[in-house]
């Protein structure tokens, strides 16, 4: 995987971000996760891969990192956010994030398509392969074994996958010791971000 390797070139990308407000939408990610986020993304799309799904949407942070680094890519693809925004297992509790996270991503609309349904509505709808899966909705280890049940037929050969919470939720940490990471062919991570590629 091409990666920057130096703290210049990780300062470069995050800079590249076209709308500094990006940064500042709230989210449980790092600066250096969304960053990592978005130099995967690049990479899938440099590779080929035009179909990205984000399970679990929340009010877009990562969504606009993903598309930044689909357009640092030269564009092309498109990211599938796929979220009921109704925080369904969000610990503040319910609440309608729908406009919220609308406005947030709006800069990189040309990027992104929403399907508001659950994970598995939205999964048995899809057409096509998925070069790029980011997973971050219900932590709880039915709901991502569910998420890996649904989605993972559907990934393209070397498609790469990403978990959030992975060490701080041992419900995701599980799910992906026993379904993802048995069958990595390569991965790595940022702090509570996990990724691999199959």
């Amino acid at each position: 995987m091409r990666l920057p390797s130096d703290e210049r070139g990780l300062a470069n990308l995050w800079l590249r971000v076209r709308h500094r407000r990006d940064r500042r939408i709230r989210t449980d990610l790092t600066p250096a996760e969304r960053l990592l986020l978005a130099r995967l993304a690049c990479d899938v799309r440099r590779r080929g891969g035009a179909a990205f799904v984000e399970l679990g949407s929340y009010l877009g942070a990562s969504a606009c990192f993903i598309a930044a680094g689909l357009h640092r890519a030269g564009g092309g693809g498109l990211l599938t956010c796929v979220d009921t925004w109704r925080n369904d297992a969000m610990s503040e509790g319910p609440r309608d994030t729908w406009g919220e996270f609308h406005a947030n991503v709006r800069p990189w609309e040309r990027f992104i398509r929403t399907v508001r349904a659950t994970s598995a509505e939205a999964a048995a709808a899809f057409a096509g392969p998925v070069d790029f899966l980011f997973v971050d909705a219900d932590h709880d280890y039915e709901a991502v074994r569910a998420d890996i049940a649904a989605w993972f037929p559907r990934l393209s050969p070397g498609a790469t996958v990403a978990f959030h919470d992975v060490f701080y939720f041992p419900g995701v940490r599980r799910a992906v010791d026993e379904f993802v990471a048995p069958r990595a062919r390569a991965g790595g991570g940022e702090r509570n971000l996990y990724w691999a590629r199959f």
